[in-house]
């Protein structure tokens, strides 16, 4: 179990990612700079800050539910791999008509970090595990609206 994350704070003008409530999964990530993010473009978001992630785990960059439901910025998901030590960067669309303005220091995204497996793909032509589900191959809306 994954009990500490190494962080590096790549400016002075970075903020340690925080967790709001102790029993919060994710880690609240800040904007570095002011940003004003054009009608129907995107921008990345820089954070300052850099993680050390072990083997067996990533990092899963998410949306803050403020961000999407008060503005029109969406934050795109986005995985951190084991290794990777650069700069965390946060990927923000504008989908309304006007222009968006991230202040310095905005939470804009949140950081999960996840345990990772690691299997090896094989070929088969029937599926051993869940061969006969009743689901079977319907997929999206196959459950119905209500």
């Amino acid at each position: 179990m994954l009990d500490k994350l190494e962080i590096k704070l790549l400016s002075e003008d970075a903020i340690v990612p925080v967790r709001v409530h102790t029993t919060d999964s994710g880690m609240d990530l800040f904007a570095l700079e002011d940003y004003e993010v054009k009608p129907f473009t995107s921008a990345l978001i820089r954070t300052g800050v850099a993680i050390n992630l072990p083997v067996n785990y990533e990092g899963s960059v998410r949306l803050k539910s403020g961000i999407t439901t008060k503005t029109g910025l969406r934050v795109q998901y986005g995985t951190v791999e084991p290794g990777y030590t650069g700069e965390l960067g946060v990927m923000i669309d504008n989908i309304k008509g006007h222009k968006e303005v991230i202040k310095k220091g905005q939470k804009i995204a949140q950081l999960v970090v996840n345990p990772v497996v690691y299997p090896k793909p094989i070929v088969v032509d029937e599926f051993t595990i869940n061969g006969d589900s009743e689901r079977g191959e319907n997929g999206f809306g196959s459950t119905g609206l209500n």
